[in-house]
C-alpha cells in the first residue's frame, strides 16, 4: 500500500517492544532528553490518545494486547487498512489530538502537523499495528527495546497476579451492585500471562514483529538492549541521542542516565524457576538474540558478561 503523504513536519520517534521490556522507561528518558512525548499520559508513560487508537485497532480485528496477531488480518486487507489509515488521519487531525497535544496548544492553534520540535509516542502494541502509523508518517524513525525474555515473561505474571488480587476484593466489594450492572472486565490483567511459558510465548511474538520491522526500515530503526542499557545508561543514551537527532542540554542528559535504574535487568539468574524457564528455552531465546543482535555484538543471554553498550 502506497503511503499518503506525512502529517507532520517533523517525524516521530516512535518506540515499539513488548509489555514490561523497557518501554516506559525509554519514554521517560526521551521526556527527560527534550523529546515531547504527550501532555495525557497513563502510568506508564504513554500518550492515552495513541493508546486509545492502538486499543481500537486490536479490539476492531477481535484482539488485544496479549492477543496481538489478528491484526495481520486488518493489514492483509487493502480496503479495510485503507480505511483503518484513513480514520488514523480523521483522528490525528481532530480536536481529540488535544490529549496529545495539550488543550491549550491546540486552542492556540498547534497541531501534530505543526510541532516544532522532535516528539514521540510510545505503546507496545504499536509493535504490531506500526504498518499503519508508516502509512500515516512515512519517515518516522523507530526504536525498540528488548528485554530478555524470561524477566518479561515473570513481570508479565506478576502484573497479573496483582491484578488478579485487586480484582477479587473489587468483586466481593461490588457484588451487590453487579446484580444490576454487566461487569466492564474480567479478571486478573491477561490469563495468557498467568503460565510463564506463554507469557514467554507472548514475548518471542512481540520480538518477531520488531525484528521484521527493523530489518525492513534499515537504518530508521535503532535496537537497545535493556541489560546493557542498565549497566552502561551514558553509553546507550548516547546512543540514542545520536539517532534521534538530538540537542540535549547536560542537564537533560544526566537527567536521563539517572533514570535507568539497573535492578531489574537478568533478574531471572536469581529464581530457580525462572533459570529452569531460561534453560529449557535456551535454544529460543539465543535464536531470538541472534536475530536482534545481527551485525552487532550482543552477548549471549546465557553465557556472555553483562558488558556496556
Amino acid at each position: 500500500m502506497s503511503p499518503s503523504p506525512a502529517l507532520a513536519a517533523i517525524p516521530p520517534v516512535v518506540v515499539i517492544g513488548a509489555h514490561r521490556s523497557g518501554t516506559s522507561a525509554l519514554s521517560r528518558v526521551l521526556d527527560a532528553l527534550g523529546v515531547f512525548v504527550g501532555r495525557d499520559l497513563d502510568p506508564n508513560h504513554e500518550s492515552r490518545f495513541f493508546l486509545d487508537l492502538n486499543t481500537w485497532l486490536l479490539r476492531a480485528c477481535g484482539g488485544r494486547w496479549d492477543h496481538p496477531e489478528v491484526v495481520d488480518d486488518l493489514l492483509g486487507d487493502r480496503e479495510q487498512r485503507a480505511l483503518a489509515a484513513e480514520y488514523l488521519r480523521l483522528a490525528v487531525n481532530s480536536p481529540r489530538a488535544s490529549a496529545f497535544c495539550g488543550r491549550l496548544a491546540w486552542l492556540g492553534g498547534r497541531r501534530i502537523a505543526e510541532l516544532d520540535r522532535p516528539w514521540s509516542f510510545k505503546d507496545p502494541r504499536t509493535t504490531f499495528t506500526l504498518p499503519l502509523w508508516l502509512d500515516l508518517f512515512p519517515d518516522a524513525r523507530v526504536v525498540h527495546i528488548h528485554r530478555h525474555g524470561v524477566d518479561v515473561a515473570q513481570s508479565l505474571r506478576r502484573r497479573h497476579v496483582d491484578h488478579l488480587a485487586r480484582s477479587r476484593a473489587d468483586f466481593a466489594r461490588n457484588r451487590a451492585l453487579l446484580r444490576w450492572l454487566p461487569k466492564r472486565a474480567g479478571f486478573g490483567e491477561s490469563p495468557r500471562c498467568a503460565d510463564l511459558q506463554r507469557g514467554f510465548a507472548l514475548w518471542r511474538s512481540y520480538v518477531a514483529r520488531a525484528n521484521h520491522h527493523c530489518a525492513t526500515l534499515g537504518d530508521r530503526a535503532l535496537v537497545l538492549d535493556y541489560e546493557r542499557l542498565a549497566v552502561d545508561p551514558a553509553a546507550g543514551i548516547d546512543r540514542l541521542i545520536r539517532f534521534c537527532r538530538l540537542e540535549p542540554s547536560p542537564d537533560q542528559r544526566a537527567r536521563a542516565i539517572a533514570l535507568v535504574k539497573p535492578g531489574r535487568a537478568q533478574a531471572w539468574r536469581d529464581d530457580p524457576e525462572l533459570r529452569d524457564l531460561a534453560a529449557r528455552e535456551a535454544g529460543a531465546l539465543d535464536a531470538v538474540r541472534a536475530q536482534v543482535g545481527r551485525g552487532s555484538d550482543l552477548p549471549s543471554p546465557q553465557t556472555a558478561p553483562i558488558i556496556g553498550a
